[in-house]
C-alpha cells in the first residue's frame, strides 16, 4: 500500500506549459519545502478543482467521512483500494460525489518482511519527476462546526516491475489524465484502473525512515548502491 511518501523538488521539468503552471502552484503552497517522510495524519498538499480550475489545498492524510463521529477513523483510511472504493462506507460518499483529488509525490516507501525485520524501499519514477497519485477527498464538521478537509490515496495492483517490493501501489496518473480525473462534471471513472505505465525504480533505503521524526534527503539515498 502507501503508508509514507516524499515530496521534494525540482518541480519544473514538465511539459506542456500548463503542467509547469501546476508545479508552480505546488511550490507556492508548500513554500518550496522538501519533505522526505510524509506520514498519515499530517497535512499534505492536494490538487482539487474549484471555481477557478485546479488549485492546491492542504488536507489531512486519512479520510474522515462526513458521517464519522470523530477523526479516529482516519488512521485506517489513508488508502482506498480501487476494487472496493465505490462500496466501502468510508469512501463511497466521496466517490459518488466525484470528490477526486491528486496528491503530488516524488516517490513513496514500501516495507518488505526480511525474517523478523521489515526492510524499507523507496519507489519513484525513473526520471525523478514528481508524480500525481489519484485520491479522494472529503469534508467533515466537528461538533463546534469547524470544517476538516481530508484525503485518501487510491491503490491498485502493483505493476510487474515492482512486484518484488509489494503487491499494491498508489494509482499514478499521467499528466494527460490529471484534468479529467479532477473534473467533477465528467462521468464516473471506471471502477478498475491501472497505474500509468511509467518506468519505475526502487531502492533499498535505511530503516531510519521508520521513525516519522526523521526527515531529510538521506532517507531516499540507496543503501546498497544503484537503484534497481
Amino acid at each position: 500500500m502507501c503508508g509514507r511518501y516524499a515530496l521534494f523538488g525540482p518541480f519544473s521539468r514538465h511539459d506542456p506549459t500548463w503542467v509547469a503552471a501546476w508545479m508552480e502552484q505546488l511550490v507556492t503552497a508548500t513554500h518550496g519545502e522538501s519533505r522526505y517522510n510524509i506520514a498519515p495524519s499530517q497535512e499534505v498538499p492536494v490538487f482539487v478543482t474549484g471555481a477557478d480550475g485546479a488549485s492546491v489545498r492542504l488536507m489531512r492524510w486519512g479520510l474522515v467521512p462526513a458521517w464519522a463521529r470523530d477523526t479516529r477513523i482516519a488512521y485506517s483510511t489513508i488508502n482506498a483500494r480501487v476494487e472496493t472504493v465505490a462500496e466501502k462506507p468510508a469512501f463511497r460518499g466521496a466517490w459518488r460525489a466525484h470528490r477526486r483529488a491528486l496528491v503530488p509525490a516524488t516517490g513513496w516507501y514500501e516495507w518488505k518482511a526480511m525474517g523478523t525485520l521489515k526492510q524499507p524501499y523507496y519507489v519513484s519514477a525513473s526520471d525523478g519527476n514528481p508524480q500525481m497519485l489519484g485520491a479522494l477527498w472529503e469534508r467533515w464538521l466537528d461538533p463546534q462546526g469547524v470544517e476538516l478537509h481530508s484525503c485518501a490515496i487510491i491503490t491498485v495492483p502493483v505493476r510487474p516491475e515492482l512486484a518484488a517490493v509489494h503487491d499494491r501501489m498508489p494509482l499514478v496518473l499521467a499528466p494527460a489524465q490529471w484534468a479529467g480525473w479532477l473534473d467533477p462534471k465528467l462521468p464516473q471513472v471506471p471502477a478498475v484502473l491501472e497505474a500509468a505505465a511509467l518506468p519505475y525504480t526502487f531502492t533499498t533505503v535505511a530503516r531510519t525512515v521508520n521513525s516519522v521524526r526523521n526527515d531529510g534527503p538521506e532517507l531516499v539515498r540507496p543503501l546498497f548502491g544503484l537503484a534497481q
